[in-house]
């Protein structure tokens, strides 16, 4: 028992290096990822990983939000070019 405990603790603090070193400035966390990662930790990331991505109603109103907002933006831009060129 002692044992399985000193392996969730070292873990933990395995867990927490990574979480400490991602959670700085871009830069550092996208250096970190590509040089200074642990590599059993990255192993089981990596077999974990999912292209998937999981949307939620929140997440497919924003996408209609966005959508909708460069359609706008789009129309408005072609409509002053064409105003700015024929005047």
């Amino acid at each position: 028992m002692l044992k399985s405990l000193q392996q969730i603790y070292q873990r933990v603090g395995l867990l927490q290096n990574e979480w400490n070193a991602l959670n700085g400035s871009v830069f550092a966390g996208t250096y970190h990822m590509v040089f200074e990662h642990n590599p059993h930790i990255m192993d089981e990331t990596l077999m974990q990983y999912s292209y998937c991505v999981p949307l939620n109603p929140s997440a497919l109103a924003w996408i209609c939000i966005a959508l909708l907002l460069a359609a706008c933006v789009e129309s408005a831009l072609l409509l002053l070019f064409s105003l700015l060129a024929t005047g």
